[in-house]
């Protein structure tokens, strides 16, 4: 499990690592700038097999970040790499460890070209610069980039030159992810000790390139904004399977879906509960589509009401099913709440036993129009909304959720008490005081069926007596990984919901293998 940070947090770390093992700044930033030639060197080795020649151009800001960045600088020249450095901050005005980070520069006869207007930073020759090292600014940036950094983050950007950046990209807000205005365009990223918050969110996380961290020294105690699952956190969260497991110990899982236009996704969450594990899947819906579930003869089917939608009849005769059931989904393909709708009626039930219980699409849908059903969520429910449903639970606009989808999934775990997963290209599960970033997966997910499948894993995972917060978090990081393995063979257009459930199924059989 990985530790996400906050800036806040980070800088923390920084004084806690200090003070823990009594380690001057200095050295730190002599250990940051390791990892950063590190990263930096095979760079230039491929632009040299391109016949490229150059040195490669640091970028350095006033505060710390440049300190890693005149440090860059020094050690590249202590290997033998032609290397110069562009200050933005006149030497006099330089403080603490990167004023001696400079000082040591200038003793190495090493080059740097003080820019401290606009003008200065577009004279300077570029032309033989074929690495560049962004070391402007850190994650702690909260200020629009102007002036004479725009003009150096732009010609960096334009010059179609490999970019390194330092700690995170600058322009990149470490708290959201959010691009102040002009932002470096990294093809890597080195940062420290963790992974900070801006790095997973969007636009940042597309902003870093392939993001590596490095340690400054052994792990320390610290407080963390949010944590990244793994693959090995995966495999252990798994139920392990006894060699006498039966269908019965590994879960009963009941699915209410399916309407007149929706029929495929019932039988794609169906088919993703199977796959995850469920050991007997029970499915309602609606009698008139119920034949559908002849394609998937392991599910037991139960036609509800008489006609092809969730009215109340349909949901009467669902209900007493709940009572032999371990978890419950509701939602996928229900369709469109009507006055006539069951679907208020058959979540009040589900919502009053309280087993596990996941409620997406239409769900959702009913969820945010009716008040009285948002009071009965509990401990025990896990919502999946992505950023318009999210907006409709919460009575807000969607810009607000994109904008900070974090504290959006935290405002609605801690409002209706229950695990939120925010689906996006990053997803946010929260819970109480836990957060959770997912960033499996591909834009190939961006079509319909995706959270029908989705929805069906974490069924699955519930049934099998997962805490609702780990299958939400492990049931994200399988679909995603999942869709990552069919990138890998149908590429992002060709994906749709059945690929990744072929892909579910080769991932499923990985993980058992390792059990």
């Amino acid at each position: 499990m990985r530790y996400i940070l906050s800036p806040r947090q980070a800088r923390e770390l920084d004084a806690r690592i200090i003070n823990a093992y009594h380690t001057p700044g200095i050295v730190l930033m002599e250990h940051a700038a390791a990892a950063v030639v590190a990263a930096v060197l095979p760079l230039c080795h491929q632009q040299a097999r391109e016949n490229k020649k150059g040195r490669v151009c640091v970028f350095c800001g006033g505060g710390n970040n440049g300190g890693d960045g005149l440090a860059v600088l020094r050690q590249l020249g202590m290997r033998g790499v032609g290397a110069f450095a562009i200050l933005f901050e006149a030497p006099e005005d330089l403080r603490g460890d990167a004023k001696t980070q400079y000082d040591m520069a200038i003793a190495h006869g090493l080059d740097i070209i003080v820019c401290t207007t606009e003008e200065t930073v577009r004279a300077v020759d570029l032309s033989q610069a074929f690495v560049y090292v962004d070391a402007l600014f850190g994650t702690g940036l909260s200020r629009p980039i102007q002036g004479r950094y725009a003009t150096a983050i732009g010609r960096m950007n334009e010059a179609g030159a490999p970019i390194v950046a330092v700690d995170i990209p600058s322009g990149i807000d470490g708290q959201n992810g959010h691009a102040l205005g002009l932002a470096v365009k990294a093809d890597v990223t080195v940062t420290f000790q963790h992974k900070k918050l801006g790095h997973l969110l969007l636009p940042g996380r597309a902003h870093c390139g392939a993001l590596t961290v490095a340690p400054l020294c052994p792990p320390v105690d610290t407080p963390f904004a949010a944590h990244e699952l793994q693959r090995e956190d995966t495999q252990r969260l798994l139920p392990p399977r006894a060699i006498d497991a039966h269908k019965g110990t590994n879960g009963r899982a009941l699915l209410c879906a399916g309407s007149t236009h929706y029929t495929g996704a019932a039988l794609l969450c169906g088919d993703a509960a199977l796959c995850a594990g469920a050991g007997l899947l029970h499915v309602a819906l609606p009698r008139a589509v119920s034949g559908v579930y002849a394609a998937c003869p392991q599910a037991i089917c139960h036609p509800v009401g008489n006609g092809s939608e969730w009215d109340m009849q349909a949901a009467r005769d669902a209900i007493p099913l709940f009572e032999k059931m371990d978890a419950f989904a509701i939602g996928p393909g229900m369709g469109a709440y009507t006055e006539a709708s069951g679907i208020p009626m058959l979540l009040t039930h589900a919502l009053q036993t309280k087993k596990p219980l996941v409620i997406d699409a239409d769900g959702l849908n009913v969820l945010a129009k009716t008040e009285q059903l948002k009071v009965l969520l509990h401990h025990n429910t896990i919502l999946t909304p992505h950023f318009g449903e999210m907006a409709r639970l919460l009575g807000c606009a969607i810009d607000a959720v994109a904008d900070d989808p974090v504290s959006a999934a935290k405002q609605a775990a801690n409002q209706f008490g229950c695990v939120v997963l925010l689906k996006g290209a990053t997803t946010v599960i929260a819970q109480g005081g836990q957060t959770c970033l997912n960033v499996t997966g591909n834009p190939g997910l961006a079509k319909g069926g995706s959270g029908d499948v989705l929805t069906g894993i974490i069924l699955a995972l519930l049934a099998q007596k997962l805490l609702v917060y780990d299958a939400a978090r492990v049931g994200a990081y399988l679909l995603g990984t999942a869709a990552d393995e069919a990138l890998s063979l149908l590429q992002t257009r060709a994906l749709n919901a059945v690929s990744v459930m072929d892909a579910l199924h080769l991932v499923m059989r990985e993980e058992e293998s390792i059990e």
